[in-house]
């Protein structure tokens, strides 16, 4: 009896560690053109500061400065820039599949989202990152809610104030 329950925690606690490093995993490996303003260092250093209890900021490609807001077991969520936002979700299909959706959130004049869907194990080709962006399967369309849309009209549209 002793075996099995200390077999059971062993099991337990193993599952519980890899669920906790998976998101952490995903997101530090992932093509950077997927994210292309965060080096592989930028993203190491935002979860090292994060973890140390420390503002996680870095200073991103283009500049400016990248903020962690939120990282718990199924989600990671940055203030890329001072008008955009990029969330990390992991997704449980009714099969047990993961696939990971990520939402860009852009601040212009309106607030619009885009959503990807990015499964790092697919079979399809390594090396070309957009291959492994698509639509949600049909199994998941209804559980996850709509993604708001841009505007009719795009923002630039406007005429500028001088």
């Amino acid at each position: 009896m002793k075996r099995l329950l200390f077999s059971f925690l062993l099991l337990l606690s193993a599952a519980w560690a890899s669920a906790q490093t998976d998101i952490n995993t995903v997101f530090v490996c992932m093509p950077d053109s997927l994210l292309p303003l965060l080096t592989r260092n930028d993203r190491l250093d935002l979860l090292d500061y994060h973890k140390a209890g420390m503002e996680a900021r870095v200073t991103n490609q283009m500049g400016g400065t990248t903020t962690l807001l939120e990282r718990n077991d199924t989600t990671i969520c940055l203030q890329l820039t001072a008008v955009s936002r990029w969330r990390i979700t992991i997704v449980i299909d009714t099969f047990g599949a993961v696939r990971y959706r990520i939402t860009k959130t852009f601040f212009l004049p309106e607030e619009w989202q885009r959503e990807e869907w990015y499964d790092p194990k697919s079979e399809q080709d390594k090396f070309d990152p957009s291959k492994t962006l698509s639509e949600p399967p049909a199994l998941m369309a209804n559980s996850i809610p709509a993604p708001r849309h841009a505007p009719q009209h795009p923002p630039y549209s406007r005429p500028l104030a001088d």
